[in-house]
């Protein structure tokens, strides 16, 4: 747990244009940014979803992340990534066809502006999600909403300059825990509790009783890109993290 601990305070997210073996007992996380050549090997429902998207933006996002995508669990899977079979779960999340399930890899992808964050694992669930950090007119009411009550009081001690930070701190903990499980908004944010200290690499997760049945899960916060905060849910232990940026 302690190299898995240091690992992630010290991240770096170091070129890799070839694909690495991918242990049971390594998660890795890939950072990647939005482009215009990152276009093929896509199936042919996901260039008509593609369409789709009016802003560029959205349109080279999805684009992108589907690419790499594919082009890293065909590295994982010694598959080609035009092989690769996606499907959906029954609450809508992504994940390899029932063909690719032995031994099977867990991922899951976010995106914020220009920055997309992949995190892969076999045989255990991963979750993440990344945001800019950024003035928010609506922060007050978002920890109203979401939040639970000592989530509240905790934001209510931290002074004013420092609560977006604590916000975006807490509130890609809860999504990468909700994502990681992949039971969405059938679980409210504000029916556990994480803490919200950005400078935490390791935070606390209070589930309820209905949740507690759940693997043991950990959490780990951490900054891929200037400006931004990201966190990871990984369930279970005995495992190591490596970074990688997608080239």
């Amino acid at each position: 747990m302690r190299e898995a601990q240091e690992k992630i305070e010290n991240m770096n997210f170091h070129p890799q244009a070839d694909i690495p073996t991918l242990p049971a007992n390594e998660v890795h996380l890939w950072l990647a940014r939005v482009n215009e050549s990152e276009d093929d090997h896509l199936s042919a429902k996901e260039i008509a979803r593609a369409s789709k998207y009016h802003r560029k933006i959205d349109h080279l996002r999805y684009r992108t992340s589907r690419s790499i995508l594919r082009k890293i669990l065909g590295g994982y899977l010694s598959t080609d990534p035009s092989e690769i079979q996606l499907e959906l779960d029954p609450l809508g999340k992504p994940r390899l066809s029932k063909k690719f399930h032995s031994p099977n890899v867990e991922f899951n992808i976010s995106h914020s502006d220009q920055i997309i964050l992949f995190a892969f694992a076999r045989t255990r669930r991963v979750g993440v999600d990344i945001e800019h950090v950024r003035p928010f007119p609506e922060l007050t009411s978002l920890v109203r909403r979401y939040f639970t009550e000592d989530e509240r009081s905790a934001i209510r001690r931290i002074p004013k300059p420092e609560r977006t930070a604590a916000f975006f701190s807490g509130w890609t903990r809860k999504e990468a825990f909700l994502k990681a499980i992949g039971k969405g908004l059938q679980i409210p944010l504000n029916s556990f509790e994480v803490s919200l200290d950005p400078d935490e690499k390791e935070p606390h997760l209070v589930l309820p009783q209905n949740l507690k049945q759940e693997s043991h899960w950990r959490l780990m916060s951490f900054s891929p890109a200037e400006g931004t905060i990201a966190a990871l849910a990984v369930e279970g232990q005995e495992w190591k993290i490596k970074s990688y940026k997608f080239v």
